[in-house]
């Protein structure tokens, strides 16, 4: 079973790929009878209709045109700016922002099995053998680092204010979790399950073709299916096939 221990939070604003809106309360709300129905002037609509007969010169825009509206890439679910939150793996501002994370890591005595960027979260992992006080004592220093951050690179200190921080230990050994993992099984079978909310949760089967911290990108009948990371409930290698009488097994 994989623990987490959370280190520190930031509250970030994202550009989401639903909105919901609440419908309206109203107060004044009939239920239907069978014997009788409200008279229909003392109902108040929900919604009204505006009166465009009296709208002069009215301007119309292109949503394309509007900065926030503008896709990003060919993602068609991910419009506006978004921060520099897609830049590569490999940008200068995450691999000092590791950097520093390995240092702290190495001043605690603690290893570190990988570094994995999500949108808006860094997930560190540590040995099972790990203790409490191990991961308590480098999310403490964490902190301290990135709350006394100097450097020349704003785009370093940018990113430890968008980013939450979280440190864990290995789950399940079929399960592909962190970056040198989805790295490692490119182009093994594998198999991801969604959960969105919108609740249409799907489970897909396909070749790993690669992950960063936006998307897991699979092969399925030759076509690539991609899949944001905040969509990703969990990616998993085939269980392991055994044979009876196998005395390993």
């Amino acid at each position: 079973m994989s623990k987490t221990f959370l280190a520190t939070f930031a509250l970030i604003s994202t550009a989401s790929a639903f909105t919901f809106i609440a419908p309206p309360s109203v107060s004044n709300f009939c239920p239907r009878s069978r014997t009788s129905l409200p008279d229909a002037s003392s109902v108040l609509p929900l919604f009204s209709t505006p009166d465009f007969n009296n709208v002069d010169n009215l301007e119309t825009i292109d949503a394309n045109d509007l900065e926030d509206c503008k896709k990003v890439d060919d993602a068609v679910w991910r419009r506006g700016d978004l921060d520099n939150m897609d830049s590569p793996l490999d940008a200068g501002w995450r691999q000092t922002c590791e950097s520093m994370i390995q240092s702290t890591a190495n001043g605690c005595g603690v290893e570190i099995g990988g570094v994995t960027w999500d949108f808006g979260k860094i997930t560190i992992e540590v040995p099972s053998t790990a203790s409490s006080d191990d991961q308590s004592l480098l999310a403490k220093q964490l902190n301290e680092v990135f709350e006394n951050v100097k450097s020349d690179d704003p785009d370093v200190v940018d990113c430890l204010v968008k980013h939450s921080l979280e440190i864990r230990t290995p789950g399940s050994q079929n399960l592909i979790v962190t970056q040198q993992q989805f790295d490692a099984y490119k182009g093994f079978d594998v198999t991801i399950s969604t959960v969105d909310p919108m609740k249409s949760n799907r489970i897909l089967k396909g070749k790993l073709v690669g992950r960063d911290s936006m998307d897991v990108k699979i092969t399925v009948n030759g076509r690539v299916v991609t899949v944001p990371v905040d969509f990703v409930k969990e990616v998993k290698l085939p269980s392991a096939k055994t044979e009876k009488g196998d005395p390993f097994n």
